[in-house]
């Protein structure tokens, strides 16, 4: 969980906003109009979902929907996150009797594993709301932080009477998911709770240096499992053998090639027919044919496994790191943090593999996307970018899949083809996916399962040679949930998802973006500018919410401001400059309602103690203090400095 989720979910309730919520709730679940500004947006949706599924509001009590030994069994397939939890809680376990809080952790199917904390209050938990083996989906029990913050995927607080069923609302909670440090899979979530109203303003601290310690335990364990691995496949490794090890999860750790037909595989990715649950019963199903069965060495403990592999003189498979094609390279030198998504996404796109780009606007998912397209095509293959949220929403499908003639008023005569036949031979990228109207979405599926498409108003099907790389900057998990956005198409897409971080959050690449924007902005002919002293120090301090887009136009603002070769601060002009300036941090300070919280505020104070109890527990070690926050160590240094902890 970042510093920016704890600023975003601490925005207290008043007494006001609570009792406002609770008469929208009984107009609500009488079917009769509410004033929706009177409930905030995220938690009226949820109870919409909730009323949509026929979930009881006036549900009193939550039975267990697991036997004891069901229970055991799914803690044992949770032992990674339960080891974590139980290695990090002496951090917080204190300040949860004193505040009368409980830590509630549940699995990605936010089945309950566990729950500690102030004694009294988990005792009345387990008695009447929660215990091991109890489920909290949203889709179940209404409106709670653990099953929404699933549906949503990202951390989400509920407040009291914000609860869909009368059963929860005397509890307020705070919920954040834990993620795999490989691949950002959910691994399950961690919650706090407390029906203390005195503590409400202390537990997105709690959850936030909780869930830091969580991950922290997690990326080591995981790591240090990841080392085992490779060092029995260094040591069972023999000359002209094959030999693949793979992890707990069945994603790929290390491979010696052989001379036998092996698919090139990234690091990382999930071996066919070797997921979690085959690794744990060791019973593997619907293995390639590249794998067999009785070739596969489990290990004892359960971490992973070993594929051996018989050696052939016909081919050599890919290897699994190949070196960046020059144009992913040129985007890789502009900015290194992204090398790694760079090599993923050469992989993919050498198996024409759809691609779903994910990241905030402006943070340059058409470069990449193009980058994609140019490491496997040549310089005459079309390359095709689409705007689904510009085009008109009657106009969209004639504009991809094309149009026979009549098939509508306006038609061309003879018929048009689309954008998916412009594109043939290339690549198609398709911009704010997300936007796509639903009843489109099938056709998009069925070119990506089928690779052929129809125009508008004809039966023919024309095949069609097309790698189609998607993007968007809105979650499109929240839009499956809501109804939006079909889940068979978002499952597809997603299976080759890349998310490109915001430029706040790759702030070392900032001298190397813009030597390379810089180059592009000088007129030919022109001399690159220096930068000025102090310059980058203040860029570097800066939110970008703009992304790289909002990074070039303040560099050509400065470009067209300084005609001396020299790119200095005082060149912009005042109110340019403290528009840059006027963000205090790396994460989004904004609050719950999207408006920016002024400097001195609680919000401050909360961040101040945070850090400060942080670095107290690391005794002093930024590096340390920064993975239990789940902040980068550059954003711990600036606080420190910031905030006079040193």
């Amino acid at each position: 969980m970042t510093l920016s989720n704890v600023q975003h979910q601490a925005v207290l309730p008043t007494p006001e906003y609570l009792s406002r919520v609770a008469s929208a709730w009984e107009r609500f679940v009488c079917n009769k109009p509410i004033n929706k500004t009177s409930v905030r947006e995220e938690v009226l949706a949820s109870w919409q979902r909730c009323s949509n599924q026929g979930i009881d509001p006036y549900r009193r009590q939550q039975s267990k929907v697991i036997s004891d030994n069901e229970l055991l069994q799914l803690r044992s397939r949770n032992d990674i996150l339960i080891s974590a939890i139980a290695k990090s809680l002496p951090k917080i376990s204190d300040r949860l009797s004193r505040t009368q809080c409980a830590l509630v952790a549940a699995d990605a199917n936010a089945t309950l594993l566990s729950i500690d904390g102030d004694r009294e209050f988990v005792d009345s938990l387990k008695s009447q709301w929660s215990a091991p083996g109890q489920n909290w989906r949203e889709m179940s029990i209404g409106t709670n932080a653990i099953g929404t913050a699933l549906t949503l995927g990202r951390t989400v607080q509920i407040f009291g009477q914000e609860h869909f069923c009368l059963a929860d609302k005397a509890l307020s909670c705070i919920a954040g998911l834990v993620r795999d440090p490989f691949n950002q899979q959910t691994l399950g979530v961690v919650n706090i709770s407390t029906n203390n109203s005195a503590s409400i303003a202390e537990i997105p601290l709690l959850l936030a240096l909780i869930l830091g310690a969580i991950n922290g335990e997690i990326e080591a364990a995981l790591s240090a499992e990841w080392a085992k691995i490779r060092e029995a496949h260094a040591s069972l490794q023999k000359p002209g053998k094959g030999l693949v090890a793979f992890d707990r999860y069945g994603r790929l750790v290390q491979a010696h090639a052989t001379g036998r037909e092996v698919p090139a595989i990234p690091p990382g990715q999930v071996l066919a027919g070797l997921d979690a649950d085959a690794i744990r019963a060791r019973a593997p199903k619907n293995l390639p044919d590249w794998i067999r069965a009785e070739q596969i060495h489990w290990f004892q403990d359960g971490s992973g496994g070993l594929i051996h592999l018989d050696a052939s003189p016909t081919r050599r498979p890919s290897h699994p790191h190949p070196a960046l094609a020059p144009p992913c390279l040129e985007v890789a030198l502009a900015s290194p943090a992204l090398k790694p998504l760079l090599q993923r996404a050469q992989l993919y796109g050498a198996r024409k593999m759809p691609i779903l780009l994910l990241g905030e606007t402006g943070n340059g998912k058409d470069v990449f996307a193009n980058a994609i397209h140019r490491a496997h095509h040549d310089d005459n293959a079309p390359f095709v970018a689409v705007n689904c949220a510009a085009l008109p929403r009657d106009l969209i499908a004639s504009e991809l899949f094309g149009h026979a003639e009549g098939a509508f008023t306006g038609s061309r005569r003879g018929g048009a083809k689309g954008r998916f036949e412009d594109a043939h031979g290339g690549t198609i990228f398709l911009d704010e996916i997300g936007d796509m109207p639903l009843e489109l979405q099938p056709y998009l599926l069925r070119v990506l399962e089928e690779k052929e498409i129809s125009r508008l108003g004809e039966s023919r099907r024309r095949k069609i040679d097309v790698q189609v790389i998607a993007a968007t900057n809105k979650p499109l998990a929240e839009k499956v949930a809501d109804g939006s956005f079909r889940a068979d198409l978002f499952y597809r897409l997603n299976g080759a998802s890349l998310k490109i971080p915001p430029l706040r959050e790759r702030i070392a690449d900032l001298p190397h973006l813009i030597a390379a924007l810089l180059e592009k902005i000088v007129r030919p002919g022109e001399a690159v500018p220096a930068l000025g002293e102090g310059l980058l120090e203040k860029l570097s301090a800066h939110h970008w919410p703009g992304n790289i887009r909002e990074l070039r136009n303040v560099l050509e603002c400065l470009v067209a401001l300084s005609p001396d070769g020299i790119l200095e601060w005082d060149d912009l002009s005042p109110d340019f400059a403290n528009q840059l300036h006027g963000h205090h941090c790396h994460g989004d300070s904004g609050t719950a309602s999207g408006q920016q919280l002024p400097p001195g505020t609680q919000m401050v104070a909360m961040e101040r103690e945070m850090i400060a109890r942080a670095l107290s527990s690391a005794n002093g070690d930024a590096t340390t203090a920064a993975k239990m926050l789940g902040i980068s160590r550059a954003t711990v240094y600036r606080r420190i400095k910031q905030y006079n902890l040193g």
